[in-house]
């Protein structure tokens, strides 16, 4: 089974390190790689695809857990492969883990359920490693 991951990123110039926590890509062709990036103190949350780019510059991501959905639109970067969550959306996927529950994130074609094994965990580690500002 696929868990949560953390990578920290410590470079000779401080203001260039960052962390993050990743949950790994399930399924080359329509799955997603989820990231919680932390850089200067801040949170934020990439979508990964391996396959197809999108071309389109924005898509409505949703966050499914239980009975509740959200939907939130989000950027897509340069070449297709890489959308930003919103600081919304980020906060609620963070929250959802934290307590406990399963999250699919879907937009597209793409679909992934993060667990949320080790989440908890990993994410107050994240937290507690510095990065300058």
């Amino acid at each position: 089974m696929t868990t949560w991951e953390i990578d920290p990123v410590f470079t000779p110039l401080p203001k260039y390190n960052f962390s993050k926590i990743f949950f790994p890509i399930q399924n080359e062709f329509d799955g997603i790689e989820v990231e919680i990036v932390k850089d200067s103190n801040e949170l934020q949350t990439y979508l990964v695809i391996h396959s197809i780019a999108i071309g389109k510059r924005n898509v409505m991501v949703t966050l499914t857990s239980g009975d509740d959905s959200i939907q939130y639109p989000s950027l897509v970067l340069k070449g297709g492969q890489k959308i930003v969550l919103p600081k919304d959306g980020t906060q609620q996927l963070i929250n959802w883990l934290l307590e406990n529950r399963l999250v699919t994130i879907s937009f597209e074609r793409y679909k992934t359920t993060v667990a949320n094994e080790r989440f908890s965990n990993l994410y107050k580690e994240l937290l507690e490693i510095p990065v300058a500002s």
